[in-house]
């Protein structure tokens, strides 16, 4: 359900981005979230106190990741055929694994490497250097590398502040920074369009709510996978929205993105029980 409502947003966005301003489309999403999060924040009492942040700095940097990430990929979605920039940035897994060593120090071991090797060479397929490659491609390639950024500090919150905090600050950035750009770029939609601009708010704040709330239930190990399936949504409402058709350079770099992927997240996975196994 989480994926699916991230999909249709990114749908809706690319319908949206043809006929408005990228700009206040990227406000809006952020300025509806940030309603919908101090709407629950009001509604239940218990949430009020979390409102308040341990590590403020880390939070804010976060948002602004976020906000950086959504605007190269919703820029790349008034250049690029959907499913290509959707599955571009299904590299940002194998990005987290490159930049957990760097910023975090992590160790990671010669098939890991390799699997993230060959997820890259899904990327450059994809990208066809020489092949008719596409500069707006680089959009997909910056959104995926901000993300994978994004992540981990996703990470390095988890013990600082709760879930409902780093939710409520998630679009704090986005939402003020580009009301501030407003005077600049605003063009007054058509009726039609100012309802639509609403739903990708209401879409990614959901999809947002219901993603914390799955890793609060389940171990993230165990989520990755379906995270993969929106390269299918993305196909599929591609070619029914839009009638975009992947090329093969897309059908096979997907495949090893995702075999990568897969792999990666199966490493992982083993290392985790070793560990578990040596701890107990």
């Amino acid at each position: 359900m989480t994926l699916l409502l991230f999909v249709s947003m990114d749908t809706l966005v690319k319908d949206l981005v043809q006929r408005n301003p990228a700009p206040v489309l990227i406000w809006l999403r952020f300025l509806v979230h940030m309603v919908v999060a101090a709407a629950i924040v009001l509604a239940v009492p218990r949430f009020r106190p979390f409102v308040r942040s341990k590590a403020l700095g880390r939070q804010l940097v976060r948002s602004a990741l976020l906000m950086t990430t959504t605007t190269t990929f919703f820029f790349g979605l008034l250049y690029l055929k959907f499913a290509d920039l959707v599955i571009l940035t299904q590299a940002a897994p194998l990005m987290v694994v490159v930049l957990s060593v760097v910023l975090l120090g992590e160790k990671v071991g010669p098939r890991r490497w390799l699997g993230v090797l060959v997820g890259f060479v899904g990327v450059v397929v994809i990208l066809k250097p020489g092949f008719g490659f596409e500069w707006a491609s680089l959009f997909g390639l910056a959104s995926a590398v901000i993300y994978a950024v994004y992540q981990i500090m996703t990470r390095s919150l988890s013990g600082a502040d709760h879930t409902m905090t780093t939710f409520f600050y998630t679009a704090s950035v986005g939402a003020v920074v580009m009301a501030a750009a407003m005077p600049f770029f605003w063009v007054t939609p058509t009726w039609t369009d100012a309802l639509l601009m609403l739903l990708p708010g209401i879409f990614g704040g959901t999809g947002h709510l219901l993603l914390i709330m799955a890793f609060a239930r389940s171990e993230a190990s165990l989520l990755a996978p379906f995270f993969y399936t929106v390269i299918v949504w993305a196909t599929l409402l591609g070619w029914a929205v839009f009638g975009e058709v992947p090329d093969i350079f897309t059908f096979v770099g997907a495949g090893l993105v995702v075999a990568a992927g897969f792999y990666v997240w199966h490493r992982e996975r083993r290392l985790m029980k070793m560990r578990g196994q040596v701890g107990g």
